[in-house]
């Protein structure tokens, strides 16, 4: 039977293996191809080609009209530090489509503001809903 593993991790394993915290052997099982990926955040133009897979993603599965990001939702997904990297991100993109599912009416509620309002903001920043 042929079996491959794929892992990722922050941690520097090399480092926990000096100090005790990971086993040698697994390492060296492990490490055949090594890839080294900068954080979400040094990648630039790639926070945007996610973040428009992902809303393309759960406009179909929460049924959702949202077609794009307006140019300040782009900037500020650009401007955040994304510390849980892909993962945060991809959260970030569901709970916007999932918490209202395209419903004005229901995303002023949960925002807590009127519905009028939220029609000026979005109106305001350019966001298509």
């Amino acid at each position: 039977m042929n079996t491959r593993i794929i892992a990722g991790t922050n941690a520097d394993l090399e480092e926990r293996i000096a100090e005790g915290r990971f086993r040698r052997d697994l390492y060296y099982r492990l490490n055949v191809i090594n890839i080294q990926l900068p954080p979400l955040r040094k990648r630039g133009q790639d926070i945007l080609l996610l973040a428009r897979h992902f809303l393309a993603r759960y406009r179909t599965e929460y049924a959702s009209t949202a077609q794009r990001f307006s140019p300040e939702a782009e900037a500020l997904l650009m401007s955040h530090n994304w510390p849980g990297n892909v993962r945060e991100l991809q959260h970030v993109i569901e709970q916007i489509l999932r918490l209202a599912k395209g419903n004005k009416t229901r995303a002023s509620q949960i925002l807590g503001i009127s519905r009028p309002r939220l029609s000026r903001k979005l109106e305001e920043y350019q966001i298509e809903a």
